[in-house]
């Protein structure tokens, strides 16, 4: 099993000001799991941090992914064709 990673902890374990920086750091370097971050979130999350932290983070993050211990999940042409539907079907909410 996997842990699917967002863009709010992993910009919170980046942040040492963010209210929750030590409980997501501790998550993403305790985890047993093998942490997944969809390719989206990794686009958001160099935008956010880049834009409130400066390049640094972002680039360690980055050297995780080249080092294995994140693996970057690609969006395949299906996998739109459901986010499409899905919001389709929710676009009322």
């Amino acid at each position: 099993m996997a842990l699917i990673v967002d863009t709010g902890p992993l910009y919170a374990a980046m942040d040492r000001s963010d209210v929750d920086h030590g409980r997501c750091a501790r998550l993403l370097q305790e985890a047993q799991e093998p942490l997944v971050v969809p390719a989206p979130v990794a686009v958001e999350l160099d935008w956010l941090a880049g834009r409130r932290l400066r390049p640094a983070p972002f680039v360690e993050f980055l050297a995780d992914v080249i080092d294995g211990a994140v693996e970057i999940a690609d969006l395949k042409r299906d996998d739109y064709a459901r986010v499409r539907e899905l919001l389709l079907s929710y676009a009322d909410l």
